[in-house]
């Protein structure tokens, strides 16, 4: 019989110490094998190393649902790709409007005028609403691409857009009358 699933059955059950040598067992033939698809994704050694292992805590904390028939290294694969992605969505979104961010995609001269006219954006819409028509209009990005970063519908990140346009439009529309 495998190996493999000696140790899963064994991190299913109710034995602490043979949960424990099961777990470091899977460990030890994993660990590097996690650490470089993550890698792969991530391209930063210190998340690597902290998202494998989240990988390896959250099988712990889901062993009980662990299926020892089913191949446990595609599944242990799935669970740290899902987790690097999950990382970077939401490191892009709290980066998104960094200026060394935008200054590095770009790699324009005109850097501080796109941190201009981020800051004069950021005056009237929210910054979802930004990140989204910068996005769109400077990065190039289409609604589908913007939609899946976001894990929203393409009809939400349109409607979002043009209503930020509309807005946007109103604000300008209602300076130049006050002028």
């Amino acid at each position: 019989m495998n190996s493999e699933i000696l140790a899963v059955q064994a991190l299913k059950g109710d034995n602490p110490d043979e949960i424990d040598e099961a777990f470091c067992y899977l460990y030890e033939k994993y660990c590097k094998l996690i650490y470089t698809c993550i890698f792969a994704i991530v391209k930063d050694s210190r998340d690597a190393e902290e998202l494998t292992n989240d990988t390896f805590v959250k099988v712990f904390n889901n062993r009980q649902k662990l299926c020892e028939q089913k191949n446990f290294k595609y599944y242990l694969v799935t669970v740290a790709k899902n987790l690097a992605i999950d990382f970077l969505k939401h490191k892009r979104i709290t980066i998104v409007l960094d200026e060394e961010y935008i200054y590095n995609c770009i790699q324009s001269e005109k850097h501080e005028e796109l941190v201009d006219i981020k800051n004069d954006l950021l005056e009237y819409l929210s910054q979802l609403e930004v990140e989204i028509i910068l996005s769109h209009i400077i990065f190039g990005e289409t609604f589908q691409e913007i939609a899946s970063f976001y894990n929203l519908s393409i009809h939400t990140i349109k409607t979002k857009y043009f209503r930020a346009l509309k807005k946007l439009q109103r604000e300008m529309r209602d300076n130049l009358e006050q002028s």
